[in-house]
């Protein structure tokens, strides 16, 4: 079997396994908002959609090729509402980076007002 042919088989794999997830505990897929390619060094190499797919429904929780748990990430870094971290699996070590986008406030503490200093009142908010 070919390189590229294996390559085909592992991409259809993962995007398999990543339906059948979605199905077993009822989620929708997650599909890439925008499309992703990611090359190796050599360019010969790149991720697919279902790869990706897959990682972005388990929370990011694995490479996104190889599936090894063994990943690290960077510094966040947030500018508009916006954030994103790089990351790299120390399995295999590719290297991505994860975007992320504001979605809820979880707390609200508001200052007391003036002549009103010895409370605090404080909400909570769920998404």
């Amino acid at each position: 079997m070919s390189y590229a042919e294996e390559e085909m088989l592992r991409a259809l794999g993962a995007g398999l396994d990543r339906l059948q997830a979605a199905a077993a505990v009822n989620l929708s897929p997650v599909i890439p908002v925008r499309p992703v390619q990611v090359l190796d060094s050599t360019e010969k190499r790149k991720l697919s959609a279902g790869q990706i797919g897959n990682y972005l429904q388990h929370g990011g929780i694995h490479c996104p090729d190889c599936l090894n748990h063994d990943i690290e990430g960077g510094s966040v870094e947030i500018e508009h509402g916006t954030a994103w971290q790089d990351c790299t699996c120390n399995a295999c070590g590719l290297r991505w980076t994860d975007g992320y986008q504001l979605c809820t406030v979880i707390k609200i503490e508001f200052a007391p007002r003036k002549g009103e200093e010895g409370t605090l009142s404080t909400s909570q908010s769920t998404s």
